[in-house]
C-alpha cells in the first residue's frame, strides 16, 4: 500500500512537472502573440515589461483605444502618450488594468479618462478571454476581482495548463506570424459605416462600480495625478439606442462637481452629427479619430495649461 502511494504521488509530481513547463513554453509563446485579442496582448505586455514611460495615459473602453491617438496627443500636449484602452469592457476591468499599469511602470502626470454610459456598469463574463490566459496562473489577485465572471474559475488559477486544455485554434495561431497591431495602445479603422442592432436598451448603474470610481478618483488626488473625464463622440442617431443614457450623464457630471474634474463632452459635438466619421454608432473611423484626437489635444493643453497658472 505504501509503495503504491509512493508511486502515485511520483505520478501527480511529473504530472504536474509536465504540466507546469508546457503551461511555461505556451504562455511565452502567446506573450510574444501581440496581435492577437485585437491588439490586447500586446498592452499587457508593455505593462508586465514595466518599461512604459508615458506623461499622460489615455484610459478607457474601445472608444477609447480606436478613437484617441497617442501620437497626435504628445503634438499638441507636448507629453509622451500611451492609449490603455481595454476593449469591450467597463470600469472595472479599466481599472484592473490601471492597477496592474501602476504596480509596474512608471506613474504618468495626467491621465484622460473616456467614460460614458457604458462606464458604470458591469459584466458577467471574461470577453475576450486569451488576453488574459498568459498571467492567469496562480494569480489569486485576479481571480478574486473576477472571480464572479464567466470564465474564471479557481482549476484555471491552481493547476498548471489546464486553461489550455482542448483550444485546438488557439494553438494553432501560437504559430501564426506576429505583427503589431496597435501602436501605444492605439489602432484606427479605416472603414465605413456600417448598420447595427438599433434596438433600445438599457444600461444599469451598479453602486459599487460608482463606488470605486469615486475611490480611483481620491487615490489620484492624493498622488496628484490629474485626471480628465471625456465622453467622446457617438453619432447622434444612435445616442437615444441607449434609453436611461441621461441617468448616466448626470451620476458623471455630479461626480465631475463633486471632485471639481474636467469633463469634456463631445456628444453634441459637430463630429457626432457627421455619419461619414463613424463605422458605427459608437465608434469613429480613421478620418474621425484623427480629427477627434486633434481637437482633444487643443482642449487638454488649455485644462493643463489653466492647471499650472
Amino acid at each position: 500500500m505504501r509503495r503504491l502511494l509512493k508511486h502515485i504521488g511520483l505520478y501527480i509530481l511529473l504530472f504536474l512537472s509536465f504540466a507546469t513547463i508546457g503551461d511555461l513554453l505556451v504562455s511565452y509563446r502567446l506573450k510574444s502573440r501581440i496581435h492577437m485579442s485585437r491588439g490586447e496582448l500586446h498592452t499587457w505586455r508593455d505593462i508586465y515589461k514595466g518599461t512604459i514611460d508615458a506623461e499622460m495615459a489615455i484610459y478607457g473602453s474601445s472608444r477609447a483605444w480606436v478613437q484617441v491617438d497617442p501620437a497626435i496627443l504628445k503634438e499638441g500636449v507636448g507629453k509622451e502618450t500611451y492609449n490603455f484602452g481595454v476593449n469591450g469592457f467597463p470600469f472595472p476591468m479599466q481599472l484592473y488594468r490601471h492597477q496592474e499599469y501602476f504596480k509596474h511602470n512608471k506613474h504618468p502626470k495626467q491621465i484622460v479618462l473616456c467614460i460614458d454610459w457604458f462606464s458604470l456598469t458591469r459584466r458577467s463574463d471574461l470577453y475576450n478571454e486569451t488576453q488574459f490566459l498568459p498571467y492567469m496562473l496562480f494569480n489569486f489577485e485576479f481571480y478574486n476581482k473576477f472571480k464572479t465572471y464567466e470564465g474564471v474559475n479557481l482549476a484555471k488559477t491552481t493547476i498548471p495548463f489546464y486553461r489550455y486544455l482542448g483550444d485546438v485554434d488557439l494553438y494553432k495561431k501560437l504559430f501564426n506570424e506576429s505583427h503589431v497591431y496597435r501602436v501605444k495602445g492605439y489602432r484606427a479603422f479605416d472603414k465605413e459605416f456600417e448598420n447595427g442592432k438599433n434596438t433600445s436598451i438599457e444600461i444599469k448603474v451598479y453602486a459599487e462600480v460608482v463606488a470605486s470610481f469615486k475611490k480611483f478618483i481620491e487615490e489620484l488626488k492624493e498622488e496628484d495625478i490629474g485626471l480628465t473625464l471625456v465622453i467622446a463622440p457617438f453619432y447622434i442617431e444612435g445616442q437615444d439606442r441607449v434609453t436611461n443614457r441621461r441617468e448616466h450623464l448626470e451620476v458623471i457630471s455630479s461626480i465631475s462637481k463633486e471632485y471639481g474634474i474636467p469633463l469634456l463632452d463631445y456628444t453634441q459635438d459637430s463630429l457626432s452629427f457627421d455619419k461619414n466619421l463613424f463605422y458605427n454608432n459608437m465608434h469613429l473611423n480613421k478620418t474621425g479619430a484623427e480629427l477627434f484626437s486633434t481637437r482633444l489635444a487643443l482642449d487638454l493643453k488649455s485644462i493643463i495649461e489653466d492647471d499650472i497658472k
